[in-house]
């Protein structure tokens, strides 16, 4: 993404990640993500600038995906949501990716739907939650292969 492409930015200018790869700090324009599982009882997240780790992923499991949005945001074509292998059929849906929240945004019906799978989710007239020791397994797909 060059700095035409920034388009988040009000001033027009590289992201911070854009800007270190310009500058040949890091190899290419990308972050990488390692979130811990609150169930591991670890606290071992980590970011890694210019590429992947392969030590903290099965390689089999990898997808990219490309970013379809014009605006800048980190947005992929999400093929389907599952929980505990049941999937909702939602077919493709356009999905903004932001490590930066905890929240996740659908059409209504799509989220109704996932959380009426989710034993002990609950909907308190704005938000859904779930509980903190979940122990359904919920299911993003993206390029045709499940993330848990």
């Amino acid at each position: 993404m060059g700095l035409a492409q920034s388009g988040l930015s009000n001033q027009r200018v590289a992201t911070p990640v854009e800007a270190l790869a310009s500058g040949g700090h890091i190899p290419e324009a990308v972050v990488s993500y390692k979130i811990s599982r609150t169930a591991d009882h670890l606290n071992d997240g980590e970011i890694t600038f210019g590429g992947l780790d392969p030590t903290k992923f099965d390689v089999n499991t990898l997808v990219t995906v490309n970013n379809v949005s014009p605006a800048g945001f980190w947005q992929a074509d999400m093929d389907d949501v599952s929980v505990e292998g049941k999937s909702l059929k939602l077919g493709a849906r356009d999905t903004i990716l932001d490590t930066g929240t905890t929240l996740m945004f659908g059409p209504k019906a799509d989220v109704e739907a996932l959380h009426n799978l989710i034993n002990g989710a609950k909907f308190d007239g704005q938000t859904f939650t779930v509980p903190c020791d979940l122990k359904e397994s919920v299911a993003l797909t993206f390029g045709a292969r499940a993330c848990e």
